[in-house]
């Protein structure tokens, strides 16, 4: 005979035990254990990108610049970690550079890189610094102004007059974040500081070129971005081929910009 025990009917704890682990453990043990493996992928692809030494958001020659410009800002920022530089990439044209691409690259710093699309508008957003990098159909990438010559050179442009002389050497300004004076007039804050520029004009004189056997021989002002405006005094070689040596470089003033 069977023992009573047997046929006692379930006890109502353990149907709701059975209940709680049919209803509840089980679908979550189902939805739980992707979820853990996801969230492990997630935490794997961040340190990655964290650890990764120059990760990549562009591909194709904005792929070769971003690099580029990843390792000249490693360089020039030793002690920022470089999954903190998130880049954004503009193309550029310049009739000098007709064998290269050209791409003017801001940086930002931020927590982890971020890969900003090209539609990406944050102009309100003040970049903390940028470069500019040139590709050439080598595949080969120059820092500019850094490495201006040995880009302008693979160009075999012929520097013939005054004008050209002045094109390259105001892309040679423009590159390291310059602009070239004509007048102090031309001061980007001179409507703010009427009273310093005043004292500017009989200084700022327009560029002046003197023919040379081997190219051209120009002195020059210009004006530099930053917390304060910079106005330097220039004195540059230029060669027939293109290539820019800087004899002279004097700071003349240093104005800060009014809040």
């Amino acid at each position: 005979m069977l023992g009573t025990d047997s046929l006692s009917p379930t006890p109502p704890s353990y149907r709701a035990v059975h209940m709680v682990k049919k209803r509840v453990l089980i679908p979550l043990l189902e939805i739980g254990v992707p979820l853990l493996l996801l969230l492990s992928l997630l935490i794997f692809l961040l340190m990655f990108n964290y650890y990764s030494p120059f990760p990549s958001c562009y591909e194709g020659d904005e792929g070769i610049a971003e690099r580029r410009a990843r390792e000249y800002f490693s360089q020039k920022y030793p002690s920022r970690p470089i999954s903190s530089f998130s880049l954004i990439i503009y193309d550029m044209e310049n009739p000098l550079f007709k064998h290269h691409s050209l791409y003017f690259i801001k940086l930002y710093f931020t927590k982890y890189t971020i890969c900003f699309p090209k539609s990406t508008i944050i102009d309100y957003w003040v970049p903390n610094d940028s470069v500019i990098i040139a590709v050439g159909r080598d595949k080969r990438a120059f820092v500019l102004p850094d490495e201006f010559n040995s880009a302008i050179v693979r160009e075999d442009i012929e520097v013939s007059c005054e004008e050209r002389a002045l094109d390259i050497v105001s892309f040679y300004l423009f590159c390291g974040g310059r602009k070239l004076l004509y007048s102090a007039r031309d001061i980007p804050w001179s409507e703010e500081l009427r009273d310093v520029i005043e004292g500017l004009k009989d200084t700022v004189k327009p560029p002046r070129i003197l023919k040379k056997d081997d190219g051209y021989l120009l002195e020059l002002f210009s004006w530099r971005w930053g917390r304060n405006g910079t106005v330097e005094r220039w004195i540059v070689d230029i060669k027939e081929n293109g290539v820019i040596n800087v004899l002279e470089k004097t700071v003349v003033a240093q104005i800060p910009k009014k809040s």
